[in-house]
């Protein structure tokens, strides 16, 4: 766990996203009577993608990056069924690297492509973000992260001697696929994150995000050139 600081981009785009609709006079939405989670409507313009596969070669294996469009904030938790105030909060970017057993999915993200997370596990000697786990059926993938903890500001002693406690939140996110493209290579869907401890209540980020991995086409290499035949007693007469 470790300390960042406001001015980095990404979280000052999350920050944005968690208090950006008081700031601005609008009301956060209650979970209450809404659309079930996962079927928010994003107000922002989309990718004309063609359908998504569901044959037995589509697999959800990599190391996926892109970015997350921030679009709503509502007062509840990730999975409730809260509809957000639609407001335009930018981006922030989001790298994972996942791993398919069956229909289950499990990994973490990737800290050299974000400044949003933190690091939470050490992998092999590396220092990597927050674990995830969820399941892919062949169309879609819905993952989840473990909760984390998000040190807003470190705890100092004021020049009167007053003491500022650490201020701390604690986070999760989820993700629900409504597009898996090139046989599990691009990941196209609606992201969720729950904030606790930013607000009185807690306060869940709404956006959508486009994952990729890399691709490598086939490569067919030429046939050789067909070599003239060799002919046996022409080598052992030169050897004499």
């Amino acid at each position: 766990m470790r300390t960042i600081g406001y001015k980095q981009l990404g979280i000052a785009a999350l920050m944005a996203a968690v208090v950006l609709g008081i700031a601005a006079g609008q009301s956060l939405v209650t979970a209450r009577n809404q659309p079930p989670a996962g079927t928010f409507q994003s107000n922002s313009p989309r990718l004309d993608l063609p359908p998504a596969q569901s044959d037995d070669d589509v697999q959800v294996n990599g190391e996926y990056t892109g970015q997350v469009v921030l679009e709503g904030v509502y007062t509840g938790v990730y999975s409730d069924p809260g509809e957000p105030a639609a407001m335009d909060l930018g981006y922030i970017d989001l790298a994972l690297a996942l791993e398919q057993t069956g229909t289950d999915v499990s990994g973490h993200v990737v800290l050299t492509s974000t400044l949003v997370f933190t690091r939470e596990h050490t992998l092999d000697g590396q220092a990597v973000g927050p674990l995830v786990s969820g399941s892919f059926d062949g169309t879609t993938l819905q993952l989840t992260s473990e909760q984390f903890a998000w040190v807003i500001s470190s705890g100092r002693t004021l020049d009167d001697g007053r003491v500022l406690p650490e201020q701390t939140a604690i986070r999760q996110f989820s993700l629900i696929s409504t597009e898996v493209q090139n046989a599990g290579a691009r990941l196209v869907g609606d992201y969720r994150e729950t904030i606790w401890g930013v607000q009185p209540q807690p306060v869940t980020v709404v956006g959508s995000f486009n994952l990729q991995r890399p691709v490598f086409p086939e490569t067919e290499f030429p046939e050789p050139p067909p070599q003239p035949p060799i002919y046996l007693p022409l080598i052992f007469k030169n050897s004499q």
